[in-house]
């Protein structure tokens, strides 16, 4: 769903520029539009061609969810494989030396609490280095780490996904089918967490709509975003399911930490 989502983004982005570049260049404004949509749809396919052909044999979100639903002593059986011999497999951890790694796979992002636990499980462990494994996790909760004798690094699912691959280790998931849901798709769009985002989008139209020759354009964009904005208000975005649950598994495409690349470890440098 968020994919979806980002691919229209990505559409409308691009026909809106094509259009202020070829409205000057075109003398007729249907031509413009053509043209434009044209370079759009060439965009969205560009996109998901690369979205495709980037991971094989799946995505890593397809990993992620999987990892959620069989818990962490699958995750664990799949590193201790890829690993080798001479790494110790407790119930909750793998642990090779003072470096101990700490599966924490959910449906939501970890906060403050779940680092706290895996980091004192972690020095129960007696290691001097913990290594997180999660699929996602609350920014504002890596102020913790201060709090603890340990170096910790943060392990999100990309980077796990290419440690895997690199060692054939990569399990045979099959790929889920997409059902639309229109329920779905209106409960990420109309998140409440959204409305910012609206109400940027909308000012910065509205504002630049008399600079334009595309007026009236960018007049009925710009009040589209601060009526969904609107909507976000209502209990139509206090459901907040939809994007905190699978539906968040395709954001995570950046790296909360640099780690030092060994041979045994999953690593997250792009």
């Amino acid at each position: 769903m968020a994919f979806l989502l980002d691919t229209v983004a990505l559409g409308v982005i691009t026909f809106l520029l094509s259009l202020v570049l070829t409205d000057a260049l075109m003398p007729s404004l249907a031509g413009a539009a053509a043209v434009s949509a044209c370079v759009a749809v060439s965009a969205v396919i560009v996109a998901v061609y690369i979205r495709k052909r980037r991971f094989r044999p799946y995505h890593p979100d397809r990993l992620a969810a999987e990892l959620c639903v069989r818990g962490t002593g699958y995750l664990l059986d799949l590193l201790a494989r890829a690993a080798g011999g001479g790494i110790e497999r407790g119930d909750d951890y793998l642990k090779r030396g003072d470096t101990v790694w700490l599966p924490a796979f959910n449906f939501r992002p970890l906060a403050a609490a779940d680092f706290c636990r895996l980091l004192r499980r972690a020095e129960e462990l007696g290691a001097k280095r913990a290594v997180l494994i999660t699929r996602a996790a609350d920014r504002r909760a890596f102020g913790v780490f201060a709090f603890f004798p340990l170096k910790v690094s943060v392990v999100r699912t990309r980077a796990l996904y290419r440690f895997l691959a690199r060692r054939g280790a990569l399990p045979p998931l099959e790929k889920r089918r997409f059902s639309f849901s229109l329920r779905a798709f209106l409960t990420v769009a109309l998140s409440r967490k959204n409305l910012k985002n609206y109400l940027f989008t909308g000012t910065l139209l509205l504002s630049v709509a008399f600079l334009t020759p595309l007026k009236g354009l960018y007049l009925a964009f710009g009040c589209l975003s601060l009526v969904l904005a609107l909507l976000t208000l209502t209990p139509l975005g206090e459901n907040e399911g939809g994007a905190s649950g699978l539906g968040g598994l395709a954001g995570d495409d950046e790296e909360y930490t640099r780690i030092p690349r060994t041979p045994s470890e999953p690593t997250n440098k792009e």
